[in-house]
């Protein structure tokens, strides 16, 4: 099956695993995207958001210090948006 074409997003990334961060942006760049930013922690997340003003912002909600749900609850009251949606993964646990 053929990829389906899609418009390219700019997309923003906050997440404070590096990797996390890295592996996103690589799938996100294969599937046509621009990531215009990524950011480890919730201040700086927000500040990046509101200076790139993304079409997504892929935000964790498990960030250290202030949680990823509260920022974007802030930048949900400052920045005109037509739909938001956040998820959360729960760790796995070892066997």
């Amino acid at each position: 099956m053929p990829p389906v074409a899609t418009t390219p997003l700019n997309v923003v990334i906050v997440d404070d695993h590096a990797a996390l961060r890295r592996g996103m942006e690589l799938l996100l760049r294969r599937a046509g995207h621009r990531v215009v930013g990524t950011a480890g922690d919730a201040p700086t997340g927000e500040a990046l958001i509101l200076r790139r003003r993304p079409d997504v912002a892929l935000v964790d909600l498990g960030l250290p210090g202030e949680n990823g749900a509260d920022m974007t609850r802030r930048l949900l009251h400052r920045i005109s948006t037509s739909a938001s949606c956040s998820t959360q993964v729960p760790p796995t646990r070892a066997s």
